[in-house]
């Protein structure tokens, strides 16, 4: 239950972290969006993330995503992974170290593309499946990276993309160290779909280098 800061209506169907209804959102379209950026810009702060991506002037540019930070000595980026210190750019990220959570999940998994995959569906068999129906006794690599260039408000993984409080529970993790994870005859490859996802990331160089080490897999 929330209110409308843009016409006062109060209802259930009102989102409090947005702050504006559906209607003001399509009709008032400016004033709803103003109120909206500045709960979610408030919501980032909270974590200690940059509200928006800085444009400091005279700043180091960093290019490796949609958000082009310019950022000044000692300011962070909008992804939260990368900064400047002493002049030159930092990254909590590297192509051989990646900042993420991952676990085996089991198949048949509860992922979106489970309806046409060929681990759920057998399609492709033998090429794209190891059964002619769903590979039970099997896992799939699933894996998340912290920090995010995107940060929409209601990601269902929004938590690893907040970095400002939660460093000591990160997990870095070797590329060859996350490879050996491929090395059991359950473990399916990472899943072609996942790894599409992840090249969005602010983890770019790391997600390239995995997946040239499984692309053989």
């Amino acid at each position: 239950m929330a209110t409308c800061a843009v016409c006062g209506v109060t209802s259930p169907l009102i989102s409090r972290a947005i702050g504006v209804c559906r209607k003001c959102l399509k009709e008032r379209e400016e004033r709803a969006l103003e109120v909206a950026l500045s709960n979610h810009r408030r919501y980032r702060a909270e974590f200690g993330l940059p509200p928006d991506p800085p444009r400091t002037p005279g700043g180091i540019p960093c290019n490796l995503c949609a958000a082009r930070c310019v950022m000044g000595e000692g300011e962070l980026g909008y992804c939260g992974i990368r900064g400047v210190k002493g002049g030159k750019l930092w990254s909590l990220s590297t192509p051989e170290k990646g900042l993420l959570h991952y676990y085996l999940d089991p198949h048949v998994t509860n992922c979106c593309n489970a309806w046409w995959c060929p681990a759920a569906t057998g399609c492709g068999y033998p090429k794209y499946a190891v059964a002619q129906g769903p590979e039970t006794g099997y896992y799939n690599l699933a894996l998340f990276f912290y920090g995010c260039s995107f940060n929409c408000l209601f990601c269902q993984l929004q938590l690893l993309t907040l970095l400002g409080t939660s460093m000591t529970s990160c997990l870095y993790v070797v590329v060859e160290s996350l490879v050996l994870s491929f090395t059991s005859l359950k473990v399916m490859p990472v899943c072609p779909e996942t790894l599409k996802g992840l090249s969005k990331t602010c983890q770019y160089r790391h997600n390239l280098r995995l997946k040239i080490k499984t692309s053989s897999f």
